[in-house]
């Protein structure tokens, strides 16, 4: 599928759930935060923005800089009409047994609280 129609497609479908409900979306989102695209999905243009990357409000990223979150293309990102807090927020590093990654994309976790 086209990346650049899916992002458009995302935000159609998106946005009118994040303005009544609290919203969790995650997955491989093919885009690092810088792009356009990342923008689009998360409607960061728009005030307020319906989602943000759960990284940027966590409170205690446990997490080195040098594995550089902003540059990811996995994300996690929450909204909607209250208040989202994030902590712990974390990409998971631990091989399997035998040394190897388990897949080419680390699995992030995070705790999120919602609020009126």
């Amino acid at each position: 599928m086209n990346q650049e129609a899916s992002s458009k497609l995302f935000r159609e479908r998106i946005a009118p759930l994040a303005k009544g409900l609290p919203i969790i979306v995650t997955g491989d989102f093919n885009t690092t935060a810088d792009k356009e695209r990342y923008l689009r999905f998360t409607g960061a243009k728009e005030n307020p923005p319906q989602l943000r990357n759960t990284y940027s409000r966590a409170y205690e990223p446990l997490v080195s800089e040098d594995l550089q979150p902003e540059k990811r293309i996995d994300h996690i990102l929450a909204g909607g009409p209250c208040k989202v807090e994030a902590d712990k927020w974390k990409i998971g590093l631990r091989p399997l047994k035998n040394g190897q990654r388990m897949s080419d994309h680390d699995p992030i976790t995070v705790r999120l609280c919602f609020t009126s």
